[in-house]
């Protein structure tokens, strides 16, 4: 964590804190801590381990996208007030079939087709934010259940960029780039490594959440994240050059090694960033044998996620999904105030494409 998000966190966050307890000091038995962590990550080409990490696997498809969003929130809550800390990362990654092959097959320094010119087109954007969240519950007579969430947001961490061009494959083991173009703008330069005075970022966000019994059988809940978003930025380190491949080395092999270097010109920007909205639909369903019919979507980076499954009640409330498009199942358990939903497409962690956790935790006193 940077030594700013501290300082905001300290000067900002604590004394609200101070004036939220202050409201009402003889009502304990109104008070609660929450706690939450949320993630889902997805990768189409490699497991997601490998993608976050260094790029190695022999496990490899065809694809054009990848997503990591991760929400923490700590905080209290008095009667229907909420006031919390946030910390927030969303990532992802738009490029073309081309783009993911070339990368993963020099990242793991596999055979190249030779003579062969990849099409590299990359679109991708990296965002790390701290936070305040205010929020409150409205309750409409019985059925309807509404929360709505203002957050107060400090961008401490920023990469975000486009790649373009193309990159010729000279021999099966030899690569170089032809008129690749970067556009660049980021807090710390983690391509190239070069030492910038990083920027800062500041905006403001709204959450919704609702939870609707439209009928004695029939609940409908949303989650609406990003809904309305804004982060300014002020003077980001933006870089727009070509990148040549001129600066190789080769191991025992004859596999090539790139040190790319740049040609262009090294700036700074302002500008107003919109976060990514992400939004979580499902809908339970009571059949004649008190089991639950499920439904399940998840809508993010223009990627539309859906689940089918049933739920059933044992020591608390279980529910199994199943995503038959991206082979994901994923099992509920939900108990009171404490909930955790876990999905992935496989038993191993650094094998899985999909990761998905939602924990939840409540304690009153």
């Amino acid at each position: 964590m940077c030594l700013c998000s501290w300082i905001f966190r300290c000067k900002i966050f604590l004394p609200l804190f101070v004036l939220f307890f202050s409201l009402n000091v003889n009502a304990k038995e109104d008070y609660s801590v929450f706690f939450s962590i949320y993630k889902q990550a997805y990768v189409e080409t490699i497991p997601y381990q490998a993608f976050t990490d260094d790029l190695k696997t022999s496990s490899y498809q065809a694809g054009s996208f990848a997503m990591d969003h991760t929400f923490l929130t700590l905080g209290f809550s008095y009667k229907t007030w909420y006031l919390g800390f946030i910390q927030r990362h969303h990532g992802f990654a738009n490029f073309s079939p081309d783009s993911a092959e070339s990368i993963y097959f020099y990242a793991n320094k596999k055979d190249l087709p030779a003579d062969k010119t990849y099409k590299i087109e990359i679109e991708a954007s990296q965002t790390k934010i701290v936070g305040l969240q205010i929020a409150k519950i409205f309750r409409f007579r019985n059925a309807l259940q509404f929360k709505a969430d203002v957050n107060f947001l400090y961008g401490y961490l920023l990469n975000e960029g486009t790649l373009t061009g193309d990159v010729h494959a000279d021999t099966d083991s030899d690569l170089s780039f032809q008129n690749l173009q970067l556009d660049y703008t980021y807090t710390e330069d983690e391509i190239f490594d070069r030492p910038v005075d990083p920027p800062t970022g500041l905006g403001a966000s709204t959450d919704i959440h609702m939870n609707w019994q439209i009928h004695p059988r029939l609940m409908l809940t949303a989650d609406i994240y990003n809904l309305v978003s804004y982060l300014n930025w002020k003077n980001a380190p933006n870089t727009t050059a070509e990148v040549n491949s001129n600066k190789k080395t080769y191991d025992e092999n004859g596999y090539v090694s790139i040190s790319p270097s740049l040609e262009g010109f090294e700036g700074f920007t302002s500008f107003s960033q919109k976060l990514t909205r992400i939004s979580h639909f499902s809908a339970d369903l009571i059949m004649r044998n008190n089991t639950k019919f499920l439904l399940d979507l998840l809508n993010s980076n223009k990627k539309t996620f859906v689940s089918v499954g049933t739920g059933f009640y044992w020591k608390g409330i279980w529910r199994v999904l199943y995503n038959w498009k991206y082979h994901a199942p994923s099992i509920s358990y939900q108990r009171k105030l404490f909930s955790l939903t876990l999905q992935s497409d496989h038993y191993s962690f650094s094998e899985a494409r999909y990761v998905g956790i939602d924990l939840r935790y409540e304690w009153e006193f």
